[in-house]
């Protein structure tokens, strides 16, 4: 089934409506009864074990340096903190060429 922009949630609606509307067999029906929690088992590789470590320790990680920005902050208020102009250029057009490269 082809699903087009414009109409995609039309489209889906009607495949899962056409879905609910097949009957099943009686066959079909016996052998998922039969099915039981130990007939289904997921085992996931060493990779992927791995990667959820990862993503655990990541998502440990805070997203703000709460330190910093309050550092940052009393260097405005107390009128200290100093911004290296040429630094700030260096590093936009650093990022403007390695974005170009990607």
């Amino acid at each position: 089934m082809k699903i087009s922009d414009h109409n995609s949630s039309i489209n889906v609606n009607n495949f899962v409506q056409d879905l609910q509307d097949k009957p099943t067999g009686k066959a079909k029906d016996q052998k998922q009864a039969q099915i039981s929690s130990d007939d289904v088992k997921v085992e996931l590789s060493s990779q992927s074990k791995e990667m959820l470590k990862a993503k655990s320790q990541m998502d440990a990680i805070p997203d703000v340096r709460t330190e910093k920005v309050e550092k940052i902050k009393t260097d405005i208020v107390n009128g200290t903190y100093k911004i290296d102009g040429s630094q700030v250029a260096f590093n936009m057009i650093k990022e403007s060429i390695l974005d170009e490269l990607a």
